[in-house]
């Protein structure tokens, strides 16, 4: 996989997210993580922000506040994209999990902009699991609590999973998650 963020951008609206959630140590342990997002234009959700600045922003909160706050991150803006799916009729409350992440796939193409067309790609599915690629430097702990949050969205969907088939972590070529859902 190209890991390359040169020219990736991301629409601002997930640095505001971000921000919010961590709010309260915004003039104590993270200042540094409020420092990072100094000089970006976070007036308008869909401005373009660096993705290597968005990404560095997600590692601090791993290395610094651990992995379940930035899972915990990606719910929030899980939920957002899923009331902007929703608002833009891109799904409905009948949508089904399936349908939801093949919304996914597209939005993420929309408020990613990378000129090499990487995102993510459904490699199997059924109608209790979906299996995705990310072919795009998304912060991998961050897409955990995202992709969960989305399919909890679903009515009557009340146990969710997400697990790693593959890793780039662990020297796999790609990051892979097998969503599960009862």
């Amino acid at each position: 996989m190209d890991h390359s963020t040169e020219g990736v951008t991301v629409f601002s609206g997930y640095v505001t997210d971000l921000l919010e959630h961590y709010q309260d140590i915004a003039t104590t342990t993270g200042k540094e993580l409020f420092a990072m997002a100094s000089g970006l234009d976070l007036s308008n959700p869909t401005n373009k922000v660096p993705m290597s600045v968005f990404n560095a922003m997600c590692q601090w909160i791993v290395d610094n506040l651990g992995p379940a706050n930035i899972r915990q991150t990606g719910m929030l803006i899980g939920t957002r994209l899923y009331q902007h799916m929703l608002e833009n009729k891109i799904v409905n409350t009948d949508s089904t999990p399936l349908d939801i992440l093949k919304a996914f796939q597209k939005a993420s193409l929309q408020t990613v902009q990378d000129p090499r067309g990487r995102g993510w790609a459904i490699i199997d599915h059924d109608d209790k699991f979906c299996c995705l690629r990310k072919t795009q430097t998304y912060h991998p702990i961050l897409q955990e609590g995202l992709i969960k949050s989305l399919i909890q969205q679903v009515s009557g969907i009340e146990i969710v999973r997400v697990q790693y088939l593959k890793s780039i972590a662990a020297g796999d070529e790609f990051d892979e998650y097998k969503v599960s859902w009862s």
